[in-house]
């Protein structure tokens, strides 16, 4: 996936100019403890991501607090969930699709206030700060990548009746602060659909794995 080969490049630079040189250390030494320390970074963001959804599991369910160090990375998403969800139709369910051959966990179908059934996938993302002259320190905009979209289309050809809307929400992990939404565009669905069926071949091919007879 672009979005986590990009990641892990980052993470890969940024452990190569941040950790110290030991003296007398080899090239493959350094090198081998950059890796460590990219890995250590990888499953740190992984858990977070993880703990985050889990918790926002539990806000659907009406349950209370279970994280008190989560709560305040979420206090915005609850805000924005408030303003615009009527229903929570259902939450963390296993979609599959037997006539293409795949399955997987979808975050929420949410009812919104104006009477639309949109399927919502929550997503953490690292968002970094950058100095402006004018407004001083400011955060970046999150990136909304397109493979999401192929993600969420999936879920949705699972379903009988297919979803009003796609929504991607980001969750900052680096910093409280507002939660991001971006609803895909719908004439984009079809693409989108296609481009998940050509990495769902790809996948399969490079396994030589055929869960359906779909492509023959």
């Amino acid at each position: 996936k672009p979005a986590i080969e990009d990641y892990r490049v980052k993470q890969a630079l940024m452990a190569a100019v941040t950790l110290p040189r030991i003296v007398g250390e080899t090239e493959d030494a350094f090198m081998e403890r950059i890796v460590v320390d990219m890995e250590a970074h990888q499953r740190a963001a992984a858990e977070f991501g993880t703990s985050i959804h889990r918790h926002c599991e539990y806000f659907h369910s009406g349950a209370e607090v279970i994280d008190l160090e989560l709560e305040p990375y979420v206090v915005d998403y609850k805000r924005w969930f408030s303003e615009n969800v009527k229903e929570v139709l259902w939450a963390e369910r296993v979609l599959v699709n037997e006539k293409v051959g795949y399955a997987g966990t979808a975050d929420a179908l949410f009812l919104l206030k104006d009477d639309r059934k949109i399927l919502s996938d929550i997503k953490t993302q690292g968002i970094k700060e950058r100095v402006t002259k004018t407004k001083g320190i400011v955060k970046n905009d999150p990136a909304f990548y397109p493979e999401w979209y192929y993600q969420l289309v999936s879920y949705g050809q699972c379903l009988e009746i297919k979803p009003d809307g796609y929504l991607s929400i980001v969750i900052d992990s680096l910093t409280p602060g507002p939660c991001h939404t971006y609803e895909w565009p719908l004439a984009g669905r079809r693409n989108a659909w296609r481009s998940f069926l050509a990495c769902f071949w790809l996948w399969c091919d490079d396994r030589k794995y055929w869960p359906s007879s779909f492509f023959q």
